[in-house]
């Protein structure tokens, strides 16, 4: 009986296929996620001519790229995620404290502690601080006569800054969406670049050079020379929190806009 049991397993195992994901690398801003194959880096083009529609220019929000799930329709159609970078520097207990106040006055309910991983359950409008990992999350609902989405917002708060995730899916694909939302956020690493890279990532392309990008294969290739971004713990402390407060203001008029 325990052989044959053995045996099951065995043939189990050998034709069990492992879920492929893949990589991106943000160079300028120093991290890499892992998200999932049936998810693909949306065009830059792609992304401009949606913020058009959504009077929203790259002088109000200079992401770095757009994550979305592979589908026959326009990306935001489905769940996407944009990652976006605010290169302050690493943040003192006491800045992230403040982050957390503004927060919490921007929707109405005071954050709570807790874990965020690929399980958590946000509830709405209340931001959920994670000081194992130095995040925090928080769900709220956009609606309009035309739209009706679910927007998680992630923060990774690391030595070069703020890394933010904005993750949006229509209200009956977040439930699905949820855990890839989570994954990737949750899969956040700044250890060996190079080694996590492959042949296939890229160099984040600047706004002056993203209008000349049609699709991913005139991306440049990959290099240290992406990874230009000077680590600014010295800025003053005035400095820093001026563009944190900036970037939530960016966030909060996102969440209206897309």
């Amino acid at each position: 009986m325990k052989q044959t049991v053995l045996i099951l397993i065995t043939l189990i195992l050998l034709f069990v296929v492992p879920a492929r994901s893949e990589v991106f690398v943000d160079w300028k801003a120093g991290y890499y996620v892992n998200y999932p194959d049936e998810w693909y880096h949306v065009p830059y083009r792609e992304v401009e001519v949606f913020l058009i529609s959504q009077n929203v220019s790259w002088d109000e929000f200079d992401y770095d790229a757009v994550l979305a799930k592979k589908t026959d329709s326009a990306f935001f159609n489905g769940p996407y995620i944009f990652l976006s970078f605010l290169p302050s520097g690493k943040l003192k207990a006491s800045q992230v404290d403040s982050i957390l106040e503004v927060m919490s006055e921007e929707y109405g309910r005071s954050y709570a502690e807790g874990r965020i991983t690929p399980e958590t359950r946000f509830p709405l409008d209340r931001p959920v601080y994670d000081k194992g990992i130095n995040g925090i999350g928080v769900k709220s609902r956009i609606t309009s006569e035309f739209t009706d989405k679910i927007l998680l917002e992630l923060r990774r708060f690391y030595d070069k800054g703020i890394a933010l995730f904005l993750c949006y899916a229509p209200k009956d694909q977040y439930n699905e969406s949820r855990s890839v939302f989570l994954e990737t956020f949750s899969s956040f690493s700044t250890d060996n670049l190079e080694a996590a890279a492959g042949k296939d990532s890229f160099v984040v392309v600047d706004p002056a050079e993203r209008e000349k990008a049609e699709t991913d294969d005139e991306f440049p290739a990959a290099g240290k020379n992406g990874d230009s971004e000077k680590d600014s713990t010295n800025s003053i402390y005035l400095a820093i929190l001026a563009v944190i407060i900036l970037g939530l203001v960016v966030a909060v008029y996102l969440k209206k806009k897309l």
